[in-house]
């Protein structure tokens, strides 16, 4: 979610800005200031590949409270989740965030739907004030989709890190694993071009 996270090829683990809260919750615990997002992507200009997404952080006197939506697909395949979380700066290199989400799916009228609760932990390390290290677990309870061959909503594991060359230009790297699929390598760049107008570009397996 997020179109910095898009146009970098959502190698984003380890960088924080409001939209963390889709990508990692320890990374929330640097916003510093209220935010509320919106996001809308229709893939190939197809109705049936659109995803929404929503997010509102909120900074408290100790840590960040967030509150997040997403939304992918159409009447005959959807599936959805909304949650809230919480974030904390542990000591001055050290964050963690919590995150509790009420997810689904929907498939047609003639097969119904499923809904279950999923929980997702993320860690931001800052080795130096350059330097970051993001790791996050999405689904760490592998909630069960169907007793059918014992099929389960997916777990995604992300270890990645961001390097800032300058206020201007932030690099970053990804692996993540879905737990149903093979190991995906990412990369993105951040390049300010001149306030408020940015380039940005991302690969990915």
């Amino acid at each position: 979610m997020g179109g910095r996270s898009n146009s970098m090829a959502n190698a984003t683990v380890a960088l924080s800005d409001p939209w963390s809260y889709h990508h990692n919750p320890g990374a929330l615990a640097e916003v510093e200031k209220m935010s509320i997002g919106a996001c809308y992507e229709n893939r190939f200009l197809l109705k049936e590949l659109q995803s929404q997404g929503l997010v509102y952080v909120q900074p408290l006197k100790t840590g960040v409270l967030s509150f997040g939506a997403q939304s992918y697909g159409y009447n005959l395949y959807r599936t959805y989740r909304i949650g809230a979380g919480y974030s904390l700066k542990l000591s001055e290199k050290f964050s963690a965030g919590v995150q509790l989400n009420y997810q689904g799916i929907r498939l047609s009228e003639n097969y119904g739907s499923k809904n279950t609760v999923t929980a997702e932990f993320g860690i931001l390390a800052k080795l130096t004030e350059n330097w970051k290290i993001g790791v996050s677990v999405f689904n760490l309870g592998r909630a069960k989709l169907s007793a059918y061959e014992d099929d389960r909503f997916t777990t995604l594991m992300r270890l990645g890190t961001s390097y800032s060359f300058s206020k201007k230009v932030v690099v970053a790297a990804e692996i993540d694993k879905n737990v149903d699929y093979k190991m995906r390598f990412k990369a993105g760049l951040d390049y300010q071009v001149v306030e408020n107008f940015f380039f940005r570009a991302g690969f990915a397996t």
